[in-house]
């Protein structure tokens, strides 16, 4: 039987670290209630919604970003640009003028998201204490309209980077709620359970990876990077443009570079992460676990490719997201001159036992 996977196993405490990390928080803040009892949430679509509500709160409580927000008002004094246009067909234009002006206001795009975000999240089924504190959040953006569907997100200015975690958890709660079709339900949306998505929670394992080693080494000494390489395979013949536009692509995950060397020859190791796939096969004759080939290959590959431009690539990484109850494993190998690892990395241990498990991958590459 194979082993249960990772985020099925993964506790709230646990995601809540790992959404802090891959977001660029950092260690987040307690679960804590507004009266400083401790948070009790049960699903990870509760987790994000109460987290969104606080975010907003403290955002709120430091100064809501303002800009310039185009406005157009009939007033009894000129104010900006007036609007002949409107003007001329007005019957009171004596008294009252259009105007087009630029209003300082926290009506800006991003406060417009994190509203939008709060009313789906408000017309979910939620746990009381999140469906309480989405409420709250709410009444302070009273005044702030919402995001239209389809508008495109700007990237941040630095005056608005205190954000980041907010407008992440907006990215979540937009992209996992669907309308409801359940008869009879109160709850007009359905927010999905965001870690049963494979690729998604893939992605935010790689980001916690990346972010840890980033935030944690102390004095900086390997960069994380993803990498796209040149594929070791060349095209012949006579259709060589088509071939080569069938290569698949080699994206690494994690390229460590070592700040030591010199620019143009610093990767010195490749972490391909992997999240809820079971890091084990199982032989259809004689059951005995064993690695998946494709993954060894994949990361030969990368390490191939990585050698032949150039790059002292000695170390090649497989990191499997696991939890403490699948039982674990920490092997090495050699592949053509190569130093290959394969490991699990528990998500429901301790912080402080998680950051340095993720630390301590960097021992092999020193």
């Amino acid at each position: 039987m194979a082993p249960e996977s990772a985020a099925a196993s993964i506790p709230i405490d646990s995601l809540y670290f790992l959404l802090s990390y891959a977001r660029g928080a950092g260690v987040p803040r307690p679960l804590e209630r507004a009266d400083g009892e401790a948070q009790r949430l049960e699903s990870p679509q509760s987790l994000v919604a109460w987290w969104l509500a606080t975010e907003t709160e403290a955002l709120a409580r430091r100064g809501l970003v303002r800009g310039y927000v185009a406005r157009e008002k009939t007033l009894r004094c000129v104010r900006g640009a007036i609007d002949f246009g409107r003007l001329a067909r007005m019957p009171d234009a004596r008294t009252r003028i259009p105007c087009s002006f630029d209003d300082l206001d926290a009506d800006t795009w991003a406060n417009r998201r994190i509203a939008r975000a709060l009313r789906v999240a408000a017309r979910a089924r939620l746990e009381s204490e999140a469906d309480t504190a989405v409420r709250r959040a709410r009444r302070v953006l009273a005044g702030v309209g919402e995001e239209q569907r389809g508008t495109p997100r700007r990237k941040l200015a630095r005056h608005e980077r205190h954000y980041r975690v907010a407008l992440a958890l907006c990215d979540i709660v937009l992209r996992f709620a669907l309308p409801c079709d359940r008869q009879g339900d109160d709850a007009t949306i359905d927010f999905r359970d965001f870690t049963k998505d494979g690729r998604w929670m893939g992605a935010l394992f790689e980001r916690f990876v990346r972010e840890v080693i980033r935030r944690e080494q102390g004095l900086l000494r390997y960069r994380p990077r993803s990498s796209s390489l040149v594929h070791l395979a060349r095209p012949i013949g006579s259709a060589r443009a088509l071939a080569s536009a069938l290569l698949p692509r080699l994206e690494t995950d994690i390229c460590l570079e070592d700040c030591t060397l010199a620019v143009k020859q610093r990767t010195v190791a490749v972490i391909e992460t992997k999240f809820y796939t079971p890091p084990l096969i199982y032989g259809r004759h004689d059951g005995k676990a064993r690695l998946r080939t494709t993954h060894i290959n994949q990361l030969y590959v990368y390490m191939k490719a990585l050698a032949a431009q150039g790059q002292p690539v000695r170390t090649g990484i497989l990191l499997y997201a696991a939890s403490t109850r699948e039982g674990g494993f920490d092997v090495e190998y050699t592949i053509d001159g190569f130093h290959l690892i394969a490991r699990t990395l528990a998500l429901d241990a301790p912080p402080a036992t998680l950051i340095a498990d993720v630390l301590s991958l960097l021992g092999p590459i020193a």
